[in-house]
């Protein structure tokens, strides 16, 4: 097994791009991640670099598309983050980001997580039962996952018996653990998707977990979005 960065592998269940119009190849049948890589303002990393010690996020919210996303994110904001200097450009890109999933999956309620985190959330690989879930790590390391040909899917869950996922045989000798990397946007495709022409996605959601923590010198910032529709 290896801790590497993102390889092109056959038959890969990831779709990489770098438009955002080409997002929409999540909904292929055969991906269930797709990962915008982008570029970001000086001004929003400067601002995610000064939150990464300043600023305890622990947002939890549901936001209905038509009613001014922006003007209800700044109103629930910390006051320490609004103190900061670039304040309004991270809320400008998570007011994009939620419009962006909005359009992507068809859906006016949203619901968003925004957490300063220094634990795995879930650091276990696992899939989640949902339709598709964005995620985006401003700072810290990124959500882990596996391609399909790297895991032995029937190892999942309660099957494994509390053995770590090293051990369970989840892994497959050999496989490439991947990572999302700071700030890029990734759709991941849950076992609950189903797609506009009815296809399901049971035994395809994406397998991930959240990095471990050890060691790092500052908090993971991460924002979540789900439909709620």
């Amino acid at each position: 097994m290896s801790l590497a960065s993102p390889l092109n592998i056959e038959k890969s269940s990831a779709v990489r791009v770098s438009e955002v119009v080409h997002l929409t190849r999540i909904f292929e049948p055969k991906y269930n991640i797709g990962i915008l890589k982008r570029q970001v303002s000086s001004d929003l990393s400067h601002f995610v670099h000064q939150a990464r010690h300043q600023v305890e996020f622990h947002l939890k919210q549901s936001f209905t598309l038509t009613d001014g996303v922006k003007d209800a994110l700044s109103e629930v904001m910390p006051a320490s983050a609004m103190a900061l200097e670039g304040h309004e450009k991270f809320i400008q890109d998570i007011t994009s980001l939620i419009d962006l999933y909005g359009l992507l999956v068809d859906t006016n309620q949203v619901g968003i997580r925004l957490l300063s985190m220094n634990k795995a959330m879930c650091p276990g690989f696992h899939v989640d039962r949902v339709g598709i879930r964005l995620i985006c790590t401003y700072d810290g390391p990124g959500t882990q996952w596996l391609e399909n040909v790297h895991a032995d899917r029937s190892k999942l869950g309660y099957i494994a018996q509390g053995q770590s996922d090293e051990n369970s045989g989840l892994i497959r000798p050999d496989a490439v653990i991947q990572s999302l990397q700071p700030y890029e946007v990734g759709l991941l495709k849950g076992e609950a998707w189903k797609s506009f022409d009815g296809h399901d996605n049971h035994g395809n959601g994406i397998i991930h977990r959240s990095p471990a923590m050890e060691g790092c010198a500052s908090k993971r910032i991460v924002l979540t979005l789900d439909s709620l529709d």
